[in-house]
């Protein structure tokens, strides 16, 4: 009898060197400016988790992670999904932070979280994470609210700034969901927003106070939503890339596209081509962008300032630039209109051309110098209801004026202002730079005056600037250091912290130039139990660096002709001393082994032992781990792995079965088998008695990258190009884990000597770290889980197709008015949604049996009683686990997320629908789940109304089922009103009652409750609690 073997489970515990992920789709949801505490705060994705950053103090104080999103062992354990945007605003009423984060699967996670979480931590404070410590004061935990709507990415994310629990979001798959943060679902999902993606969002409002969504595709058409009407009312076309609402109360919409920036007012206007449009908004012109309007994506973040008009706004493209644009004032801008007016008259007079935009052409420092600006009428001021008539109406010319340009340090990804300005009238403008945060300070000046901005500080220590070509750790695991190009970068990892940067500049300057170009790592190692690093480079040099000072002790310039591709290390005796010994093999063809010796002031010195020469290039080296038989592995590009004694370099054996290259390999430490990973995807077990290959593993849909053992185990794990990270069995060739993560190649990975978690290393500028935790896996729920997985990704597909077919089938159809469909539930069919309608089938069949029992006991009781018999007792069914009928079917329907519910509820058959009705009659008549239940029962009469109307037995039900919750939810309102009413009666008497005794101790409560009149209850039990404390 064979005993199956246990495994434990490796789960994401973090994601380190992201501090601006470039999983960010536009650059308006890249970075979002926060003010707690009268402090600046910026808000970023960082990959699989949001960073908030202390601008003031320049580091990162809060690492805010969902809660399970792939719902996999640890509640604790982060998701291995990637954030595409984030959004961030501060609740005006109870001061809490609500931070919504999209994400690469199409969901939208929410989190509430009081200000003090983020601002009085020591520390990075981690909010949801694995590591996440409930005695820890840095450490906290809040509940994660999760809405699935969207197919493939979501784009952009937008709170309605008047109503912070109202959120909008847009996805890859054309549409925009409204969600309703406090009931936890979504409202609806507005179809055929534009062509393609939507790559912005703004909440605004027209001038009679309706709500308005504008919503910009990749198509270049901003298109307005009606709320209320669920309906779009308008479009503007005109190639925008990203869109703008001013905060100065004007109601204008800023377009960036084509290399203009395109204005829109409230009011009738005219459209690009000249003609006459009516509508909510009119078009009243653009001006020309300098370089950045070149760039493929261009976004805009207003910054307004009052009723007055006013304000500035910045353009971010696809280069290392930003430009700053001001609002002039309403005085500002009829000046100019009137000034504009003036010149198109005394052309017209000398018979000169005339066009609606002639005038300067509103770029400010780059207009032309000359003129004087006309200060004729400067006392007379239009209001601005009469700004936007005819033709000498204001024009966005008289609008607005480049002021400067701000350069980053690398590709300028998003950026937005900080809120609170600097002395002086000045601005400080945070840019999303490469990897990094820069803080630039943007001074204020008159129109025409040059504007110098400063940069005041930034932020890199945290992120990788380049892919990691190797990741490694130390003999006892606590440090792990990535290899870049022209980077070093070293993490603690039991804090999760980078500890320093060491530049790799190995080769000298050449002549003429100040720096030495950096060089490019590809592989390392640390040598012995010291902190001492090997490192190869793409220009062929080795070099010993001190990981603790970071300084390079020693290196050689020519150790190989080409790139060096693998470094290896180990120790081995010699004449009776244990020294260090390291492999290396490049593209020349050579692999060189050196020796580490001690030399002055115990720096590490190289010196090379020997040379064996390869008929190909070497792709990759490596060591055994047993002493009476030290083995070297060589791995060349003719696809083969040659194996040979390290003492000798006599040759042992020649494995043969790779169609292409090797790329990692590993043995197991009592040297039985060797692991091999190759570029033809599969992975290879051979023995090392005779060179046998036991069984070739296939799972890696593209090239095994890297290939590791667990120690003492004959278990190992590989990473592929295709991102993912698995788990095998080597004595049961089995995939025990698949953890999908990265968003790119999987370059490196190494696992901890304590076997407690592996790192892994990628193209997408991570180094993740996976721990190893209780849970046990169980290899059938893992394939259940994959079979479920594939079938998301499968409807994924299947959606996009739908909605895209939907687009092109309204395309046709009015703007305004359009007879098509604009809107739609907001709910996407899951695996967890089904399970939910699943769960709900199950125990209403549970139910329905109980229900049965219980009448036929019943019945028997009664004949019992007619003949004298002492009735039976009913025993309650540990199935519904001591609940009654209806208070089982409540709990399942509880167990289900609010956003699944209405999906949930669609796998019911009619005859089910029926049953379960009468189970919510009879929660409703006891008054429990009166939210639940009338949640779940529109859903299901919406969803299934065609076979509800036509079943005229459920007449009755219905009818009844509408009385009992009319009244029900009456109640609960009534209830809800009450409770508001008195909330805010509280916090307004004790506000004021602050205020009078401002420095005078404490507020009676008693004297509060007592005041408003709530009742001598509260009094007295305020008055007991006082004698108690006594």
């Amino acid at each position: 009898m064979s005993i199956n073997k246990t495994y434990l489970r490796y789960s994401l515990s973090s994601t380190l060197g992201t501090l601006t992920s470039h999983t960010s789709i536009t650059p308006s949801s890249t970075t979002t400016t926060l003010t707690l505490n009268n402090q600046p705060y910026i808000l970023t994705p960082s990959s699989n988790h949001a960073s908030i950053t202390n601008l003031r103090l320049n580091k990162v104080v809060a690492r805010i992670f969902p809660n399970n999103n792939d719902k996999l062992g640890d509640k604790r354990t982060q998701t291995s999904s990637v954030i595409t945007c984030v959004h961030g605003v501060v609740e005006e009423t109870n001061h809490d932070l609500f931070i919504a984060s999209g994400w690469n699967n199409g969901s939208v996670t929410v989190h509430r979280v009081p200000v003090s979480a983020v601002t009085e931590g020591e520390g990075v404070g981690l909010i949801n994470s694995l590591l996440t410590d409930e005695t820890k004061s840095s450490s906290s935990n809040y509940e994660t609210t999760v809405f699935n709507g969207h197919v493939g990415n979501v784009t952009c994310l937008k709170f309605k700034s008047w109503e912070t629990s109202t959120l909008a979001s847009g996805g890859s798959d054309g549409g925009v969901v409204v969600w309703d943060c406090l009931a936890e679902t979504g409202v609806y999902k507005l179809r055929g927003s534009g062509t393609g993606a939507i790559a912005e969002l703004e909440w605004t409002k027209d001038s009679k106070g309706r709500e308005l969504l504008a919503a910009v595709g990749k198509g270049g058409e901003i298109r307005i939503w009606d709320l209320e009407g669920r309906a779009c009312v308008q479009t503007l076309v005109g190639g925008i890339g990203g869109i703008a609402v001013g905060g100065d109360g004007m109601g204008r919409i800023y377009g960036a596209g084509e290399g203009r920036i395109k204005v829109w007012a409230w009011g009738e206007g005219g459209e690009e081509g000249g003609e006459e449009e009516e509508g909510i908004y009119g078009y009243m012109g653009g001006v020309d962008m300098g370089r950045v309007g070149k760039g493929d994506i261009v976004s805009f973040v207003a910054a307004g300032s009052g009723g007055g008009g006013g304000g500035e706004m910045i353009a971010v493209g696809g280069g290392k630039e930003a430009e700053v644009w001001a609002v002039r004032t309403v005085a500002e801008t009829e000046r100019r209109r009137k000034r504009r007016i003036k010149r198109r008259r005394e052309k017209e007079k000398r018979g000169e051309k005339v066009t609606d935009d002639d005038s300067d052409n509103g770029r400010g420092i780059l207009d032309d110098e000359g003129e004087e600006a006309d200060e004729a009428g400067e006392g007379e001021v239009t209001t601005h209801e009469d700004s936007y008539a005819g033709i000498e109406g204001v024009k966005a010319v008289d609008l607005l004026y480049l002021t400067c340009t701000v350069k980053g340090g690398g590709k300028v990804r998003g950026g937005s202002w900080v809120e609170k300005g600097e002395k002086g009238g000045g601005r400080r403008l945070v840019l999303a730079v490469g990897n990094g945060i820069e803080v630039h300070g943007v001074g204020k000046g008159e129109e025409g005056e040059v504007i110098n901005s400063t940069l005041i500080t930034s932020l890199t220590l945290p992120g990788h600037v380049s892919p990691l070509r190797s990741v490694f750790l130390s003999s006892d695991s606590t440090l792990a250091c990535c290899l870049g190009k022209g980077m070093m970068k070293l993490w603690d990892v039991e804090n999760r912290v980078a500890v320093r940067d060491v530049p790799l500049s190995l080769s000298p300057p050449r002549q003429g130039d100040k720096r030495s170009k950096p060089s490019y790592g590809l592989a390392g190692t640390f040598v012995g139990t010291g902190m001492r690093a090997a490192v190869g480079t793409k220009e062929g040099a080795l070099a010993i660096v001190d990981a603790g000072s970071g300084e390079v002790e020693d290196k050689d310039l020519e150790a190989h002709s080409g790139e060096v591709w693998t470094v290896a290390a180990t120790r081995m005796e010699k004449e009776g001393e244990e020294i260090d010994v390291l492999a290396t093999g490049g593209k020349d063809g050579e692999v060189k082994i050196w020796e580490i010796e001690e030399g002055e002031g115990g720096r590490g010195e190289l010196v090379h032992a020997k040379t064996l020469k390869m008929t190909d290039d070497v792709v990759k080296v490596g060591f055994s781990y047993v002493g009476d038989k030290r083995l070297l592995f060589v791995s060349t590009l003719d696809s083969t792995v040659k194996v040979f004694f390290l003492d000798t370099l006599k040759f042992f054996l020649s494995l043969y079965g790779h169609k292409l290259p090797a790329l990692g390999l590993d043995c197991a430490d009592d040297d039985s088998i060797l692991a091999s990973g190759g570029a033809d995807k599969s992975i290879k077990i051979w023995g090392l008695d005779f060179g046998d290959c036991h069984r070739s593993l296939y799972g890696h849909t593209d090239s095994v990258t890297s290939v590791s053992f667990v120690r003492g185990t004959h278990c190992f794990f590989s990473g592929g190009k295709e991102g993912t990270v698995r788990y095998w069995d080597a004595d049961t060739f089995q995939q025990i884990l698949r953890l999908g993560g990265h968003q790119g190649s999987v370059n490196s990975l190494a696992v901890s000597g304590t076997t407690g978690f592996v790192v892994t290393g990628g193209a997408d500028l991570t180094m993740r770290v996976w721990e190893r935790t209780h849970d046990i896996v169980f290899l059938e729920e893992e394939r259940e889980r994959e079979i479920d997985r594939m079938y998301d990704e499968k409807e994924g597909r299947r959606g996009e197709v739908k909605v895209g077919g939907g687009e092109e089938e309204e395309e046709g159809d009015e703007d305004e008015g359009g007879g098509g469909v604009q809107s739609s539930d907001a709910v996407r069919k899951t695996v967890m949604s089904m399970e939910g309608g699943d769960r709900i089938v199950a125990a209403l069949d549970l139910a329905d049996a109980e229900t049965k029992n219980m009448l036929e006991l019943r019945a028997t009781n009664d004949k019992r009683k007619a003949k004298g018999v002492e009735p039976l007792t009913f025993a309650k069914n540990p199935l519904l686990m001591g609940m009654t009928p209806s208070e089982y079917v409540l709990w399942n329907l509880r167990t289900i997320r609010a956003a699944d519910l209405e999906q949930a509820v669609l796998v019911l058959p009619m005859i089910k629908v029926e049953r379960i009705m009468f189970y919510f009659i009879d929660l409703l008549v006891l008054g429990v789940g009166v939210e639940v239940v009338a949640r779940a029962a529109v859903s299901l009469l919406r969803q299934h109304r065609r076979g509800v109307v036509a079943n005229k037995s459920m007449a009755g039900t219905l009818g009844r089922l509408r009385r009992i919750m009319r009244k029900r939810l009456e109640q609960r309102r009534d209830e809800c009103g009450y409770n508001l009413a008195a909330s805010r009666s509280v916090a307004r008497e004790r506000k004021e009652r602050k205020e009078e005794r401002e420095g005078f101790g404490e507020v009676d409560q008693e004297e509060i409750w007592g005041k408003i009149g709530l009742g001598s209850d509260v009094a007295a039990a305020l008055e007991g609690r006082k004698r108690r404390k006594n």
